[in-house]
């Protein structure tokens, strides 16, 4: 009888010494509702400018997410310090660092005598967020980078947050690419001439900035590709729009600096071709076969009738190609002509009233 009633003794001392370990780990359960995604982490910080942990890398966020819910963040201490100020919040941030968006701070820990142990649950809110990846950072309210600044311990432990993440409605319409020649910004967008205002572009950094003003998207690939002057001939390069990363495909394609470039496949011998109009005020028309990089022959073919064009864009269903005059931006508006990519003959159609 005595060795039995020894078990239970130890049965209930187990179970007991398990309870206070479990409030001293500040163990409890996170519940969502439907719809929320549960994510659980234990990033602990001791608070003050000094400490390690005040900014914590949490996830990625798809380029297409345009809200950002947070129906709780679960935070936790179990000091017997009486701290104010043991807070977090959320940082949305894009490749560069650069804020894109902020939460509200966590409800403060419990401070009053006698609540060591306490859990907070926050319900953050709604987060509206721009079009492009971005990345979730944890920001303790000590941080010198993002926050207050606080040179006072104010120690708290993440425990993990329930979230909803919105899309962005599918666009309907042609996905387009512009790439500019100053800057490393790739624009995406859908065009639709019944929107209005029209779509704001999703921009993705390149990892580097491209001088050549034509840029050509290559559907057979999805990629766009571009070009970089280097004094005398231009090298071509090939860009991944999901991640801007470049690649050279091919040195000294064109002694030339390029104005406009478009792919096509052509129907008689069915090979893709890229054709480019380099030249400035001297335009001419350029033809490589993509298979191998090399000229079609007889080109490349001095464009008539209009000297001085810019950009270039193929119709794929009719084979008609189409550019405008290299205008200055200035009252007069740029000419729309259309381009025979056989003789080179370029005829005016009509002047564009606003671009």
């Amino acid at each position: 009888m005595t060795k039995i009633t020894s078990i239970f003794d130890r049965i209930k001392t187990l179970f007991l010494l398990l309870v206070v370990m479990s409030i001293a780990s500040g163990a409890t359960n996170l519940t969502c509702s439907d719809g929320y995604t549960k994510y659980l982490n234990n990033i602990f910080t001791s608070g003050s400018n000094t400490s390690t942990n005040l900014v914590s890398n949490l996830f990625e966020l798809d380029a297409d997410i345009i809200e950002f819910d947070v129906e709780k963040i679960w935070t936790y201490d179990g000091d017997e310090q009486l701290q104010d100020k043991e807070q977090f919040k959320l940082l949305f941030t894009d490749a560069d660092d650069t804020v894109l968006a902020e939460t509200k701070y966590t409800n403060d820990i419990d401070n009053t005598a006698g609540s060591v142990g306490n859990t907070q649950f926050t319900n953050l809110g709604t987060t509206v967020l721009p079009l492009g990846k971005k990345w979730l950072k944890l920001v303790h309210r000590a941080s010198a980078q993002y926050a207050d600044n606080l040179n006072y311990a104010n120690s708290v432990k993440f425990k993990g947050l329930c979230y909803k993440a919105t899309k962005a409605p599918k666009p309907t319409g042609a996905k387009c690419y512009a790439l500019t020649d100053n800057s490393p910004d790739l624009h995406e967008f859908f065009v639709n001439p019944d929107t209005n205002p029209l779509p704001s572009p999703y921009i993705q950094k390149v990892d580097r900035t491209f001088n050549g003003e034509g840029s050509a998207y290559r559907a057979s690939d999805k990629k766009v590709y571009s070009f970089q002057n280097n004094g005398t001939f231009s090298d071509l390069y090939s860009i991944e729009v999901e991640t801007g990363k470049s690649e050279k495909v091919v040195s000294k394609l064109l002694e030339s600096d390029v104005d406009g470039a478009a792919f096509y496949i052509e129907r008689t011998t069915n090979r893709e071709v890229l054709y480019i109009l380099a030249g400035q005020d001297k335009s001419k028309l350029y033809a490589f076969y993509v298979d191998n990089w090399t000229s079609v022959n007889t080109y490349p073919k001095k464009v008539m009738g209009m000297s001085d064009l810019d950009s270039l864009a193929i119709d794929r269903n009719t084979g008609k190609a189409y550019s405008i005059d290299d205008y200055n931006y200035n009252d007069k508006a740029p000419k729309l002509y259309e381009l025979d990519l056989l003789s080179a003959e370029a005829t005016y159609k009509f002047t564009l009233a606003e671009v």
